[in-house]
């Protein structure tokens, strides 16, 4: 082959490869042509085809949309933008700004164990780090006295006294008596039981319930509003009723305190030469209807075409100098927006005089191009009493029970379901405290020791070894000492005493008579019950000091032996800093240590941080900050951790609704429904914008999936 011909052979496949690059870049172009096309095409068709069926909250939130407070709500809490976090600080206490209930940041202190200390109350009320301090403000040598006594029963300020006051009665006798603080109080004996029950603390004891997570509590009023507010919450705040237990009235609910009405401002829209007439005012292009109580209406009831009737007319026009009557559709319905003492409104839809057709054909309106809004402004009213208890009261002596109000919420109140979640549980934490003060714990009329309609009554309540606390309740201990233990002991007959009494053994060291066990005040728990023999010679004898007491029969023989021969004996009696008598001991130092033993010296853990911040000041006892495990919400705010009192003012912090920032903004848009034709049925399909549309366009056209 020659050079030449080569050469125009390449020039020819050149040509031909180049002509093919090009028409296929061509036919790129048109097939993208067409598909816009044709997506532009199916784009119109739905449009045209489309009807709004309602409207839908934009809210946007950190660059980010969401459709409606609920979707919002769920991305704050998915991204954990607001903490709970757990402190030892009492709230109460830190508050630092109440508008807002925002807490002060320096005296929220942790929960570690590892970093509290005991703090000790002293006599004056202050409270210190170092125990010895403490004691010795209730104890010191100023407060010892001596006193002589020929019997151990009665003690004076000199010997002469004694001797004057001496009557000798004599004989062993023992019996039982529960050691307190080294205090002495006989099982049998009432005037020692008294003197034992007032050092108990008042209370109140629940039976076993809602309010309690069906357990037994047992607490003062403090402990009580803490445990149950918190055992409480769900069962009030949730929806759907707890069922009560046998005899409490324990099932009350949200539902049960609440009265509401949504005020639904809706807005009708339409397109060039569109008139709605609202109770006879003409209104070009748009109407606003205002606060609508009744929650049939809505948007998407006004723009409904067949909830409206229609009827033909003709209507008077002027044409240069001819008079001509052109037709016109009137589409009217009547509603009652369901506030007090109104008429009935009247909607007219129709075209206006420009929009008519000239040929006297009947114009439809197309109610798919109509267009409108719902904006709602509902109220809650709170109330501490049911409604149902309210009834018979007239407006003024009702509203003595309103203790909140909650309006301008921008959501349709159908029923109390349709409240959010976070708006239930503020209006719990309103409710409970006045619940608590006006029922839960309201005993008017009802005797000491009885029961309310609320599970609960007054108690008396005590620790183990009979010291202060709320772990046992006294009422409860005798009911099961009466039903369940003094039973048995009458099982354990062993014979009768010199006076010719039922005996019946309570231990391998003590039988007691009928009437002992009739009598015996039964403690709950671990109990220091101790056999003390007294040389009076009589048995279950009242010696709340000891003094007439010993712990074995040798040493109560000595005793008696020293009062028949009327030895003189010497004690130091100390008292304490308000002079009372408290013990005794045989020189200064005893009496002073034991003293120091007596004393129920009050303490508590206290984070370091906060004896930190006393800088050795005299701060007191009650003030303590640092006293429990409560729990508090924190969330971001220009950067920093701010903390809230609960989780509703958090949430309003973090979403702007606090001193009227600006950090989510919303807006209303209409939501269109498509219905497309498959075989004998439709499928439905939504959207709200254009790139929905689009998205909408290409999964029709099977662009998309």
């Amino acid at each position: 082959m020659s050079i030449s011909m080569m050469k125009t052979l390449l020039s020819i496949n050149f040509a031909l490869s180049a002509g093919a690059s090009t028409a296929v870049m061509a036919l790129d172009q048109i097939v993208e042509e067409d598909h816009e096309y044709e997506v532009e095409s199916m784009k119109n068709l739905i449009k045209s085809q489309s009807k709004v069926v309602s409207t839908d909250h934009i809210f946007n939130f950190e660059d980010k949309e969401f459709h409606g407070r609920e979707e919002l709500d769920k991305y704050i809490v998915e991204h954990g933008l607001i903490e709970e976090y757990m402190t030892s600080s009492n709230l109460s206490y830190i508050i630092k700004d109440h508008q807002n209930n925002i807490l002060d940041k320096d005296k929220i202190y942790g929960t570690d164990f590892d970093d509290f200390e005991l703090a000790y109350r002293d006599a004056f009320g202050n409270a210190l780090t170092s125990r010895s301090k403490a004691l010795n403000s209730y104890t010191n040598k100023g407060l010892i006295r001596q006193k002589y006594s020929y019997d151990y029963q009665g003690w004076y300020d000199s010997p002469a006294e004694a001797k004057d006051n001496f009557v000798y009665s004599g004989g062993l006798e023992k019996s039982l008596y529960y050691q307190v603080d080294q205090r002495y109080y006989n099982l049998f004996n009432s005037t020692d039981q008294e003197e034992l029950k007032s050092t108990f603390l008042d209370g109140y004891n629940f039976k076993a319930s809602n309010f309690t997570k069906k357990d037994k509590l047992y607490g003062d009023n403090q402990k009580i509003e803490r445990q149950v507010y918190n055992n409480y919450r769900d069962t009030w705040t949730k929806f759907e009723k707890t069922p009560s237990t046998a005899g409490i009235e324990d099932n009350l609910n949200y539902k049960d305190y609440i009265e509401y009405s949504s005020g639904n401002t809706v807005k009708l829209y339409g397109p060039n030469g569109v008139i709605f007439n609202l109770n006879g005012k003409e209104n070009w292009g748009g109407v606003e209807i205002p606060e609508i109580y009744n929650s049939d209406y809505n948007a998407r009831y006004f723009l409904n075409r067949w909830n409206y009737g229609a009827y033909k007319t003709k209507v008077p026009l002027k044409e240069g100098s001819k008079k001509v009557r052109r037709c016109r559709i009137v589409y009217y319905l009547s509603f009652y927006t369901g506030k007090e003492n109104e008429k009935w409104n009247y909607l007219q839809i129709y075209l206006d005089r420009n929009h008519l057709d000239k040929n006297n054909n009947y114009i439809e309106i197309d109610f798919n191009k109509l267009w409108g809004s719902d904006n709602y402004g509902s109220i809650i009213n709170l109330y501490s009493r049911k409604l149902k208890e309210l009834e018979e009261l007239d407006e003024k002596n009702k509203n003595q029970y309103l203790i909140s109000t909650y309006s301008g919420l921008d959501y349709n109140i159908s029923t109390a379901k349709d409240i959010p979640t976070q708006d239930v549980q503020a209006m719990y934490a309103t409710w409970f405290p006045y619940f608590v003060k006006d029922e839960l714990l309201n005993f008017n009329k009802i005797p000491y020791g009885e029961y309310n309609k609320y599970g609960v009554k007054r108690d008396q309540l005590y620790d183990i070894n009979g010291r202060k606390g709320y772990e046992y309740s006294l009422s409860d201990g005798l009911e099961y000492y009466h039903n369940t233990i003094k039973p048995d002991l009458y099982k354990n007959y062993v014979g009768t005493d010199q006076h010719g009494n039922d005996l019946y053994r309570i231990n391998n060291n003590f039988d007691a008579t009928a009437e002992e066990l009739e009598n015996y005040m039964y403690l709950a728990g671990k109990q220091d019950i101790r056999l003390m023999y007294t040389f009076t010679g009589e048995r279950n004898y009242s010696s709340i000091d000891g003094l007439a007491l010993a712990p074995t029969q040798a040493e109560a023989q000595e005793k008696l032996f020293q009062i028949e021969r009327s030895i003189l004996s010497k004690k130091y009696f100390a008292y304490d800093v308000y002079g009372n008598y408290e013990v005794s001991g045989n020189n200064e130092d005893e009496a002073i240590r034991k003293l120091q033993q007596k004393v129920d010296l009050q303490a508590k853990y206290v984070h370091k941080d906060e004896v930190k911040s006393w800088n050795n000041r005299p701060i007191s006892f009650e003030n303590i900050i640092s006293d429990g495990v409560y729990i508090t919400y924190k969330t971001l705010i220009n950067d920093e951790f701010v903390y809230f009192l609960n989780h509703h003012d958090a949430y309003n912090a973090l979403t702007g609704e606090m001193n009227g920032q600006t950090v989510v903004t919303n807006k209303t848009v209409n939501v269109y429904l498509y219905s497309e034709k498959q075989g004998n049925g439709y499928v439905e399909h939504t959207y709200t914008n254009e790139f929905e549309l689009e998205m909408l366009a290409n999964k029709l056209l099977g662009y998309a999936h």
